[in-house]
């Protein structure tokens, strides 16, 4: 929650376009394909799934991997990990995110964001 009021408060999330908290898309098994702590819909239409990264958070690279197919599918419209201020984010998934993004351009889709939050306390 404090992470998503930085963003509000910072101006880049606009409390106005918020559709939800955890909310879910299911590839055509029924497995989690992404999930977003906080969906704001654009102003295009489109949605921005925002994922928060606490200090010593969870940095998956399956997780990684089902976000770009998200956005290569076109099931969302931006992917955003939203860290904790002062969090090293870890190298082996930093890699995987560089390499992820590089596909998304090679493919003419939106590469994902690393955006810091400020401080989650």
């Amino acid at each position: 929650m404090v992470g998503a009021r930085n963003l509000i408060r910072e101006g880049w999330v606009d409390p106005d376009r918020v559709i939800g908290m955890g909310i879910r898309i299911l590839d055509a098994n029924g497995d989690l394909l992404v999930e977003g702590d906080l969906v704001e819909q654009l102003f295009s239409g489109g949605l921005r799934y925002i994922d928060f990264k606490a200090a010593g958070g969870h940095y998956s690279l399956p997780g990684l991997q089902r976000a770009k197919q998200a956005l290569l599918d076109g099931e969302i419209d931006e992917m955003v990990f939203a860290h904790e201020a002062g969090t090293v984010v870890p190298d082996a998934w930093f890699d995987a995110f560089h390499a992820a993004n590089l596909e998304l351009a090679a493919k003419q889709k939106r590469q994902m964001v690393l955006k810091s939050a400020g401080a989650f306390q």
